[in-house]
């Protein structure tokens, strides 16, 4: 059994049968530089509140998408009512405009592509290499096996080519090749659909190692420093 360990600002896989705890992918990742981009943004917004606001907000976006995806791969129906968990505000709300957009735009890329989908949501890690992540769906696609990672984002950042190819070395069946899928883009289909050759890939996992290498300088632990959060705390006085 792996349990994942989500906490402020450090998000762990705990390996039951081995004791072992490894950080994750996007953990990891988070220690790539963010580039001029992406301070030249923050020096644009009024303030670093609003900034905090409008990242909770694309996060919130991603969040509700990814778990209605779910649903959708598990062929059920979403109905306009229906409620999907923010894992932002820990509670279910409808989805917004914004979500409804990724989510038509994926069945626009499902009835163009006709996939066979092979897995999802599935938690993959590596203990030699020292990682884990949740990738979020293997595919088949004219012959060709793609291990995909969908995104709501406004691009495809060198990070997501990192994340992929760490969960294609963890993962245990062959891949073909990694591919993002954008959804709720500016393209005439509605999305964006990249893949990588194997060549790629190998570059691209290069990278991801080290990447990790900055992250263990960051971040030396071995294991959460705190492992269990209750729901509450309080003294009797």
């Amino acid at each position: 059994m792996v349990t994942q360990i989500t906490l402020p600002d450090e998000r762990w896989y705990h390996i039951e049968k081995t004791g072992k705890y490894l950080p994750s992918v996007t953990w990891i990742l988070e220690s790539f530089p963010k580039g001029y981009g992406f301070f030249r943004w923050l020096a644009e917004m009024p303030s670093m509140d609003a900034a905090m606001m409008a990242r909770d907000n694309a996060g919130v976006i991603g969040s509700k998408t990814h778990n209605a995806l779910a649903d959708l791969l598990e062929g059920r129906k979403i109905n306009f009512d229906d409620k999907y968990f923010n894992d932002e505000r820990r509670e279910f709300e409808k989805l917004g405009l914004r979500e409804w957009e990724c989510l038509l735009t994926f069945v626009n890329f499902w009835n163009e592509n006709q996939p066979k989908l092979l897995e999802k949501d599935i938690i993959v890690y590596d203990e030699e290499g020292g990682f884990a992540g949740t990738l979020d769906a293997v595919l088949e696609i004219n012959g060709e096996i793609h291990l995909i990672d969908f995104k709501t984002s406004s691009a495809i950042y060198d990070t997501y080519w990192m994340q992929v190819a760490a969960y294609r070395a963890a993962y245990p069946k062959p891949i073909h090749k990694t591919s993002i899928l954008r959804l709720g883009t500016r393209h005439k289909k509605g999305y964006e659909f990249v893949s990588r050759t194997s060549e790629e890939y190998s570059v691209d996992l290069g990278h991801f190692f080290d990447v990790k290498k900055v992250h263990h300088i960051i971040n030396p632990e071995t294991q959460p420093r705190v492992k269990t959060v209750p729901e509450s705390i309080q003294l009797t006085i």
